[in-house]
């Protein structure tokens, strides 16, 4: 089932458009090899208890999609959380066209949403 949210297309102009959550229930990541984002994952639960984590997020042309996430080891301030682009795919953070963006935020969690061509946005 899709999430319908609105967004702006123009300076005047709303458009309402799906994206789509990963399906499956939760998975438990605690490696510091960057993994891959299953279609299967559901939400990304991070055990940053005692290692740093990197994760690659899909092609962001694979669809619109909402990856959500929680830092369950509330320690990524030692052990960072890191989201690394695939391909040319850029993130959008609180800066544009990043190539990995850093979690560094006890406890955080978010998700991540994409526009279906080139761009993961960090909610």
């Amino acid at each position: 089932m899709a999430d319908r949210i609105i967004r702006l297309t123009s300076d005047t102009t709303y458009k309402e458009v799906d994206f789509y959550n990963i399906d499956g229930g939760q998975r438990v990541v605690n490696t510091a090899s960057p993994s891959a984002i299953l279609a299967s994952d559901g939400i990304l639960l991070f055990d940053t208890t005692s290692t740093a984590i990197a994760i690659d997020l899909p092609l962001a042309s694979v669809g619109k999609i909402k990856i959500p996430f929680k830092d369950i080891g509330a320690n990524s301030s030692q052990n960072n959380i890191t989201f690394n682009r695939v391909g040319s795919d850029t993130i959008v953070d609180s800066a544009k066209s990043q190539i990995s963006t850093i979690i560094s935020s006890d406890g955080f969690s978010g998700y991540f949403l994409s526009n279906g061509v080139d761009t993961w946005f960090l909610m």
